[in-house]
């Protein structure tokens, strides 16, 4: 139980992290003109 507690904690977390750094980056893309002009 214990162990499985945890492990859900911890790939909770670095889900948010990880969407976190993601929607950050995007942001910073959408700043720049340019990088969102050739995304698309």
């Amino acid at each position: 139980m214990l162990k499985t507690n945890a492990l859900k904690i911890r790939c909770k977390k670095y889900h948010r992290i990880a969407f976190e750094s993601v929607y950050w980056q995007w942001e910073n893309f959408q700043k720049e003109g340019n990088v969102s002009g050739k995304i698309k």
